[in-house]
């Protein structure tokens, strides 16, 4: 049986996915400049468990459509997207 998509929030995310190595404040800091996958419910913000996993594993980064990662280059992060689940 499927049981569907895992959606965590701010605090939930941030202890079983960080293990409280950061804030709460933090992780909202995060979401609002689109530095990491997350949704928006009105005024809530949720994360899908498998997007922020994959993120994660990906290095933390979501690049845009078509940039390629070039060691030599500076992050520009206006060009990070959100990923949405």
């Amino acid at each position: 049986m499927n049981q569907g998509l895992k959606v965590l929030t701010v605090e939930v995310a941030v202890e079983k996915i960080f293990g409280g190595s950061i804030s709460t404040w933090t992780l909202m800091r995060m979401a609002r400049k689109g530095l990491i996958p997350c949704v928006r419910v009105g005024k809530r913000v949720l994360f899908s468990e498998e997007a922020i996993k994959e993120w994660a594993a990906a290095g933390g980064t979501a690049l845009a459509k078509g940039e390629s990662e070039n060691p030599n280059k500076p992050i520009n992060y206006d060009k990070i997207r959100r990923v949405d689940p």
